[in-house]
């Protein structure tokens, strides 16, 4: 993500310094004009505020945040084309008065924090969400992996249709989990962990019955999940 930044830091100073260039080159009285000082002023301000989203977005810990800051960035790039489109008016428009001139910049800047503040916090929120969806499907997840490495251990045997059979019922079973389904979840797991142990002890019978008990309670847990929602 460094890199990334990198990057774009020399991109970012590129434009800034022909921005410069072309705000400097041209001729005329520039260092006696109120608004030519007022909009390069605030121009330069934006793209300060610019350069610190991007830092927020290549700074985080993880692709899926840098991922959910991409708006951020862009809202921010659009903020500054605005700007360097009413700033550069102001600037180049000497019959435009101060107060106006600092009207349409500062409008333009609240719109910019304001955007840039609902982009932060939806990106936060989504994160949240992401990570209790993360948590939710845990054990759903785990207990998939524990049936198909069950069933591997029955390939062969008279059993193994069974088995897979479960596998398949765990495997397209409702992944959301929640306070509600605590003890249905708890008996689940037992119920795996007794058709595991009657696997390993190779006895066909209490396989079809623990095969059984385990397809009954992820039917469930299934219902209940529904109700849940």
């Amino acid at each position: 993500m460094k890199k990334n930044f990198t990057a774009y830091i020399i991109g970012w100073a590129a434009v800034l310094a022909f921005f410069n260039l072309i705000t400097f080159i041209t001729p005329g009285d520039k260092f006696d004009d109120t608004g030519f000082t007022l909009g390069y002023v605030f121009i330069t301000l934006m793209f300060l505020i610019q350069l610190g989203c991007a830092y927020a977005a290549f700074s985080a810990k993880n692709l899926n945040r840098a991922f959910y800051n991409i708006p951020l960035v862009k809202l921010s790039i659009g903020s500054l084309v605005w700007m360097l489109i009413v700033g550069g008016v102001v600037m180049a428009v000497e019959a435009i008065p101060t107060w106006i001139g600092i009207l349409l910049c500062a409008v333009v800047l609240l719109f910019n924090i304001l955007g840039v503040t609902k982009a932060a916090v939806t990106a936060n929120v989504v994160e949240g969400v992401d990570r209790q969806v993360k948590v939710a499907t845990v054990f759903i997840k785990m207990l998939t992996a524990d049936a198909q490495l069950l069933q591997s251990k029955t390939q062969g045997r008279p059993y193994a249709a069974t088995v897979t059979k479960v596998y398949e019922a765990v495997r397209y079973s409702d992944p959301m989990s929640a306070q509600g389904l605590a003890d249905v979840e708890m008996r689940l797991r037992q119920a795996f962990a007794m058709l595991s142990a009657a696997v390993n002890e190779d006895n066909a019978i209490a396989v079809e019955q623990q095969a059984n008990n385990v397809l009954a309670l992820v039917e469930e847990r299934n219902v209940k999940c529904k109700i849940l929602k």
